[in-house]
């Protein structure tokens, strides 16, 4: 469902987005610019409290080092979230739906065999598959997670921050979930 700047449904989603930040005190937004998401960022207000992030799937990603390895945010997103919960880094609550959209995920190689990309919402879509969204809005906090947390932090034994800050991920993902 697409959202008219200055509607109502606009206006409730960024005044739960605000709700949820100061319910647990997140240093971070981390808004998907992509689809009916996209303007929603420019209605957050400016702040010195927290940060605002904008996931946008392609825009501005062509600069980053991953590109030829990934070609697209959302899928070196999941991709890193993989990496995480293979090291044990990214410990899943008892959130059925969102451990079932993670196993929905499906990845496709180019031609040259080099980079993985993810199925797009269309393929899924196609398929039947419905939208992954809390599979979503888990992957673009891991996404940001270096830049929250400074990069590096699995190298200098940051696992107990690591941990808890994930955990309060998957509770705030569940919480805009339900």
């Amino acid at each position: 469902m697409k959202h008219n700047p200055g509607s109502k449904a606009g206006e409730i989603i960024v005044g739960r987005a605000l709700a949820m930040q100061k319910e647990f005190g997140a240093d971070a937004i981390v808004m998907d610019a992509d689809g009916a998401g996209g303007y929603l960022t420019d209605f957050m207000p400016e702040t010195k409290d927290f940060e605002v992030y904008s996931f946008n799937s392609v825009e501005g990603w062509k600069d980053d080092p991953d590109y030829e390895k990934y070609g697209d945010r959302r899928t070196a997103a999941y991709n890193k979230a993989k990496e995480w919960m293979e090291k044990g880094w990214l410990k899943i609550l008892a959130d059925q739906t969102l451990i079932d959209q993670l196993l929905t995920i499906r990845f496709h190689y180019t031609r040259d065999g080099q980079r993985s990309i993810l199925y797009s919402k269309d393929d899924m879509r196609r398929e039947d598959i419905p939208s992954p969204d809390r599979a979503d809005a888990l992957v673009m906090g891991v996404f940001f997670a270096d830049l929250l947390m400074g990069p590096k932090f699995s190298d200098n034994n940051h696992y107990a921050v690591m941990n808890h800050d994930v955990d309060m991920v998957g509770k705030a993902t569940q919480a805009v979930m339900d």
